[in-house]
């Protein structure tokens, strides 16, 4: 019989790249169809993330720099967040750049009971957490789930939270 071998993998994420406090606060998005919006207003979207900054970190880990947001010592890196494989400006370009990809898809009914759970933990009233969720968790869930690019491997969550292949 043969032994398997497993390489260590390491897990680090995209919301290291969000951009900070003070530029979110002072900057505003203009979208093509030419609304603009506070971009605190937008927390979480991709417009809030510096792509620029996190492809240079990218880059640099494909060197050996192991110097993410956090030390990355791993020969395999596994990197999460919602907008990895997004088609829209400079998001386009990412997907690329990795080795395997996958995408957890899910029911936004399913994703939004989670994400009302998790700002209610956080403190919020119910009606505070559906509130943020119709102006930014469910946009973001929308987005992501319609403006998201094919993936190497896709695995769907199911409602109580098990994984299925789709």
């Amino acid at each position: 019989s043969q032994k398997l071998s497993c390489m260590p993998v390491q897990a680090v994420g995209l919301d290291g790249f969000h951009y900070h406090q003070d530029y979110i606060l002072t900057h505003s998005v203009t979208f093509q169809d030419g609304r603009t919006l506070p971009m605190k207003q937008l927390k979480g979207s991709p417009e809030t993330y510096d792509v620029v900054h996190f492809q240079e970190k990218l880059e640099a880990l494909r060197h050996s720099d192991p110097l993410w947001p956090v030390y990355v010592t791993a020969p395999i890196v596994l990197i999460e967040g919602n907008w990895l494989l997004f088609q829209e400006g400079l998001w386009r370009k990412l997907a690329g750049q990795a080795d395997y990809t996958i995408f957890i898809k899910a029911e936004e009914r399913a994703l939004k009971e989670r994400l009302l759970q998790r700002k209610m933990t956080g403190g919020s009233t119910r009606e505070e957490a559906e509130a943020f969720y119709q102006t930014g968790d469910g946009v973001n869930v929308r987005r992501t789930l319609q403006g998201s690019g094919p993936a190497d491997f896709s695995m769907c969550m199911e409602a109580d939270g098990s994984f299925s292949l789709c």
